[in-house]
């Protein structure tokens, strides 16, 4: 299976983003654009999913300042559906606060695809600022990869 994550900011030190976690997609910078003050890395739970399955689509939002309102949108291609819920949330976010979203998705397609979220800040000073992640997944067979870059 394979995830892509793709974050429009600005990276860290050594072009990397400064908040990674292990096991995670995370996202990569656009050129030219100012970092977005927030972060995303998605990751499936359990990691090792199979086709056919039920699984976690988890999305973790890391604040970098105070955020009065912000939605963040599920990105999912038919091969993977959304088994209940809503695939948008929005939210205030204060700074260096973490928030970790849960979407309970079906791996039901057959083949490489992505998914991906994005953030956008509707209110405050970076209104209209963005950030994404992409995940690319590898289903071809029943154990699904995924990775952050591309399989």
């Amino acid at each position: 299976m394979t995830l892509c994550l793709t974050v429009l900011a600005c990276a860290g030190p050594g072009g990397r983003d400064p908040w990674p976690a292990a096991g995670t997609a995370s996202g990569a910078v656009a050129a030219g654009k100012p970092a977005p003050p927030v972060r995303l890395a998605l990751a499936f739970r359990p990691e090792s999913p199979r086709r056919g399955e039920e699984v976690d689509l988890e999305l973790t939002l890391h604040a970098l300042a105070d955020l009065p309102r912000v939605r963040v949108k599920l990105r999912l291609p038919p091969e993977v559906k959304l088994v209940g819920g809503s695939d948008a949330w929005e939210a205030p976010l204060t700074a260096d606060s973490r928030h970790r979203l849960t979407f309970r998705v079906l791996l039901a397609g057959r083949g490489g695809f992505s998914l991906g979220a994005s953030a956008e800040v509707l209110e405050g000073s970076y209104t209209g600022q963005m950030a994404g992640a992409v995940l690319f997944v590898d289903a071809t067979t029943e154990a699904v990869r995924w990775s952050p870059d591309p399989l």
